[in-house]
């Protein structure tokens, strides 16, 4: 291959991988995933500001069979417990971070957003406590 052959089918390639201008482009789908976290996020909105103000910085709760299977990351350290008498334990992070409340979880649906909305309501007054209490022992006075 020549070198004046070489420049234009480079040339050629990049004409054609460019993106053209003032063509509309297809916003992309959005996931069933994506979706339904929004919906798990509208669950918390109401809360998210007092946990957030709590100093709550992440929540991650696993279903396995461990007995400290809540661990919530706050600024005054890191918690870790089991889920509170009576509440159906389900799988989700939830992160309250500078930005928007992010929530990631493995199952959606109508069904399941009713177990999420009773595991929230479960655990997030549990959470507040508990950091309340972290944050009165990082604050203690020291002699």
């Amino acid at each position: 291959m020549n070198p004046t052959s070489f420049l234009t089918t480079a040339l050629l390639a990049l004409v054609l991988a460019a993106p053209s201008h003032g063509q509309p482009t297809a916003a992309p789908a959005a996931s069933p995933a994506a979706s339904a976290d929004t919906d798990l996020v509208a669950l918390v909105g109401p809360r998210a500001a007092e946990l957030s103000g709590a100093g709550v910085e992440k929540i991650v709760a696993r279903t396995d069979k461990g007995k400290r299977n809540i661990q919530v990351l706050t600024k005054y350290g890191a918690l870790y417990f089991g889920w509170p008498k009576g509440a159906k334990p389900i799988a989700f992070t939830m992160e309250l971070g500078r930005g928007p409340v992010v929530v990631h979880a493995s199952d959606h649906g109508a069904a399941a957003r009713a177990r999420y909305a009773a595991a929230f309501d479960a655990l997030i007054p549990e959470v507040l406590d508990r950091t309340a209490k972290a944050k009165a022992w990082a604050e203690r006075p020291r002699t």
